[in-house]
């Protein structure tokens, strides 16, 4: 997409939307192409060659001390790359210089901690998380070049694929082990949650994208030996503090108003559970979680939207969604 000038790229390229299942597109502008091997310095634009494009100018070359072998995906916050250290295969989350300098500032402060955080089984391990102030700054104030080579990154367990990967496949959603697979995979998550709540921290970004598998089974006799894992811990804050990442289709009003709780993880873990068991993403407030960017007057409305909304829905659904349950509520779920 082009607007004043600007090239904007979505962070979804292709995929499918069922009957009464909505896809969000956000778009981020894109960063301006420089070749890892360019000197620093003016470049003259006519004698200049086509250069490769980000993520792709990473491909086949290094960051830190990764040797980057593809690209796994890209969402809103960043590109995820498999990379390879010695004989070990990673994953590489390089952040996107466009977003809040507050998410760099949060991962500086917060590195160790969230690397301790991910020690626990049910969350993605997290390596090592590579954000550099001085550099981060640079960057931001236009160094592309600097962002090519010196990215802020975050290297973590390399994964498989995502449960929601899994639900949009037929042979699985439809089958007889789905729900039991899906409540297995709730629980795991929240025991994960009750962990980092009571380590002071809340998630902010929970999601079907974000319950990550550890393989990818062929058929649905194999679902009951997939491992599931909470990721995507960078956007992660303690308790009280700015909320800095969060995706409207997962989160409540609330985060619109008020600092990062427990409550609003109990909130979108609900909420995942819904979309899991229907495959739908059909909250009747989204219009109004879009807007509420810009007018916060439409998070009563919205509020108001799902409480009418959440009565018909099974009761811990529904408690979450009035952000009355708690992590515990899921964490006790039956198959």
């Amino acid at each position: 997409m082009n607007c004043n000038g600007e090239q904007y790229y979505p962070d979804k390229k292709r995929g499918l939307a069922a009957i009464g299942y909505y896809v969000i597109i956000n778009y981020s502008k894109a960063v301006t192409p420089i070749s890892v091997s360019q000197p620093s310095g003016s470049v003259n634009p006519t004698s200049a060659q086509p250069l490769p494009k980000v993520p792709d100018v990473w491909i086949g070359s290094t960051i830190g001390s990764y040797k980057i072998e593809s690209l796994i995906g890209e969402g809103g916050t960043g590109y995820v790359l498999k990379g390879r250290f010695s004989n070990q295969e990673v994953a590489i989350k390089v952040l996107k210089i466009d977003k809040d300098p507050d998410l760099f500032a949060n991962l500086a402060r917060e590195a160790f901690n969230l690397a301790e955080l991910s020690k626990h089984p049910n969350v993605v391990k997290i390596y090592a998380i590579n954000v550099d102030k001085l550099v981060i700054d640079k960057i931001l104030n236009g160094d592309t070049l600097l962002y090519v080579k010196s990215p802020p990154y975050i290297v973590m367990e390399l994964m498989k694929g995502s449960i929601h990967d899994l639900m949009m496949k037929d042979e699985f959603f439809y089958s007889q082990a789905w729900r039991r697979t899906v409540i297995r995979a709730i629980k795991k998550i929240a025991e994960a949650l009750y962990y980092m709540h009571s380590n002071g921290y809340v998630h902010m970004d929970v999601k079907p994208q974000n319950i990550l598998i550890d393989k990818v089974p062929s058929e649905p006799a194999e679902l009951d030996n997939v491992n599931f894992k909470l990721g995507d811990m960078g956007g992660a804050v303690r308790v009280g503090e700015k909320v800095i990442q969060f995706t409207p289709t997962y989160a409540p009003p609330e985060v619109f108003l008020y600092k990062a709780m427990p409550v609003f993880d109990v909130f979108s873990l609900g909420m995942t559970l819904y979309v899991l068991l229907t495959r739908k993403i059909d909250r009747p407030d989204l219009q109004e979680m879009n807007e509420a960017f810009n007018d916060l007057s439409k998070v009563k409305v919205a509020r108001d939207k799902l409480n009418a909304w959440s009565q018909n829905l099974d009761e811990v659904i529904r408690k979450a969604i009035l952000l009355q349950a708690t992590v515990k509520d899921f964490m006790n779920l039956q198959y």
